[in-house]
């Protein structure tokens, strides 16, 4: 009920108590400098469901600027990732890929090298 007798002046104040409370834990991260790179010629996966043939991606300070096909290079370090796949953007927090051989040959008795 206050909601209703005391609408705008209840949403007024808990928007000024937003605004000025403090982060409670600021971040501290700063990227590492680096030199822009473009990565040429691969197949990316943009996360949404499309998947781009030959197609590059720009970063520049640590972040994805870019995402297309004949991207100017400029002063960027290109990698040629023909026939590699890229997903801009996707963090995998948690994987096994490539930790041991697959179970074919584990069965098969193949040796690690």
């Amino acid at each position: 009920m206050m909601l209703t007798r005391f609408g705008g002046a209840t949403l007024t104040f808990f928007a000024l108590a937003a605004q000025a409370a403090p982060e409670p834990y600021p971040s501290t991260y700063q990227p590492p400098s680096s030199t822009p790179v473009l990565i040429r010629n691969a197949t990316v996966l943009d996360g949404t469901g499309r998947r781009l043939d030959g197609a590059d991606v720009l970063i520049r300070g640590g972040k994805i600027v870019g995402v297309g096909t004949a991207m100017p290079q400029g002063d960027a370090t290109t990698i040629d990732a023909k026939g590699r796949w890229v997903t801009p953007g996707l963090i995998d927090v948690h994987s096994h890929l490539g930790v041991r051989k697959p179970r074919r040959q584990r069965d098969a008795g193949w040796q690690t090298r």
